[in-house]
């Protein structure tokens, strides 16, 4: 990258003018005591970039038009786009996330993964039948396949395979729903206290942010806005209060939902979680 830039200065600057002939690559290796692959490398560099060209049986020569001296100085302090201003701005709630020990927030227990268990699920899952091209956007049938089953069977939720998405991580699923069904200016319900992560996102998508109380039980549903584009809430678990909706209050939300024509998105982060914790309390021994 050395080479690249002092040669792309000196033709910038007019040192070798247009229809000028490069030394080859293994003369300009001996000249300069480096590798013949560095140089080669860096001519292929500058010829990609439109600085140079390559003629069959000619050699390389300096681009015969099209170079001009750039004015901005290499470290010229440019403003941000808006966008990238307005996301900066939201850095604080990132951090928020940091944090070292045990208990930081969206932070498993990595050190009990099922290592073992997964490598051998890996190298079945890769035995020559994967398919390492671009796949279908929506995710891999069979993942979506098991997913529905899954659900399906420790749910109670009927969702076909062709509903369900496969996406990265949490700030994408509600970045690409927001983009579905909201629009710049839109009203969003969010509980308050929330997850500091998705009040970034609503706001990087310059939703209106409409905080509705919470208490020991979630959202306090009777306190939800007659207009609102969606409402994002967290009715298993409550984030970060830990409480959990009561039937009452998830039909009131459907109610609600219904009544306003809007949608809700469940960020539904542990249950499996919630689930066998629920279980096993369950299967505890009472005393008499």
């Amino acid at each position: 990258m050395q080479l690249v830039r002092r040669l792309r200065d000196a033709i910038e600057a007019g040192s070798f003018g247009p229809g000028t002939k490069m030394l080859g690559s293994r003369q300009l290796a001996k000249r300069l005591g480096l590798g013949r692959n560095t140089v080669a490398l860096a001519l292929e560099q500058l010829t990609a970039e439109g600085y140079l060209e390559a003629r069959a049986g000619s050699g390389t020569f300096v681009a015969a038009s099209g170079v001009e001296r750039r004015h901005l100085e290499p470290h010229a302090d440019l403003p941000a786009p808006d966008g990238a201003r307005r996301i900066g701005a939201l850095r604080s709630h990132f951090e928020t996330a940091a944090g070292e020990g045990p208990l930081r927030p969206g932070m498993p227990a990595l050190a009990l993964f099922p290592t073992s268990a997964w490598r051998r699920a890996a190298r079945r899952a890769l035995d020559g039948t994967y398919d390492l091209g671009y796949g279908p956007a929506s995710g891999l049938r069979l993942l979506r396949d098991a997913i529905a089953s899954h659900v399906r069977q420790f749910r109670g939720i009927n969702a076909r395979p062709e509903q369900i998405i496969m996406v990265e991580g949490a700030q994408a699923a509600m970045h690409l729903v927001n983009i579905v069904l909201t629009r710049a200016g839109d009203t969003i319900a969010i509980e308050d206290p929330a997850y500091a992560l998705a009040r970034a996102a609503f706001e990087a998508l310059r939703l209106r942010l409409h905080p509705v109380r919470v208490d020991r039980d979630g959202v306090q549903t009777d306190a939800l806005p007659a207009h609102a584009r969606c409402a994002f809430v967290t009715p298993t678990h409550q984030f970060p209060l830990g409480g959990t909706l009561p039937l009452a209050r998830r039909l009131e939300l459907l109610a609600w939902a219904k009544r306003y024509d809007t949608y809700i998105l469940e960020d539904d982060y542990d249950s499996e979680f919630t689930a066998r914790a629920t279980a096993a309390r369950a299967a505890e021994p009472r005393p008499r």
